[in-house]
């Protein structure tokens, strides 16, 4: 059986193709070090740079999952004066790190706006339904069960 091999440029250790870091355009499928030093170096350069790391991952979550850049983000903050689309809220509020919540259509993916972590929340749980919007309303507006005519 032959087992193939690589030296890890970093820690200078002999490792099995599997224990290197992986590459696809390489030859062999790999890059020069090994998974356990691509970690250190990892979290050596996380701890090193808190801010920048959330600010990068800031940015590849909006982009990811919106299609917005925080450029664009930042000017629907601007736009909504930092607040709830909503409630009026102002974002941070609550928490020092908390941001508006970008709330959008899940069927066209459309962004409609900013809202509060709770109200984006609500709208979620009635799944943009206006018509379970409604019904929640005479539910509340007409005391509830003993207040709604039955059908």
């Amino acid at each position: 059986m032959n087992v193939i091999t690589k030296v890890c440029k970093q820690c200078g250790e002999e490792k099995l193709l599997s224990e290197m870091e992986k590459c696809k355009k390489s030859k062999d499928g790999t890059r020069k070090t090994c998974m356990v030093c691509k970690r250190k170096r990892y979290f050596k350069s996380r701890s090193n740079n808190v801010e920048r790391q959330k600010q990068n991952q800031r940015k590849s979550h909006l982009m990811n999952r919106y299609k917005i850049t925080l450029e664009e983000y930042d000017a629907m903050v601007i736009k909504q004066d930092n607040k709830c689309g909503i409630c009026g809220r102002e974002g941070n509020s609550h928490s020092n790190t908390r941001h508006l919540d970008v709330d959008h259509c899940h069927d066209t993916g459309l962004i409609r706006g900013l809202l509060c972590n709770r109200c984006n929340q609500s709208m979620g749980k009635v799944k943009d339904n206006p018509e379970l919007l409604m019904l929640m309303y005479k539910w509340l507006t007409q005391g509830g069960y003993d207040g709604l005519e039955t059908h």
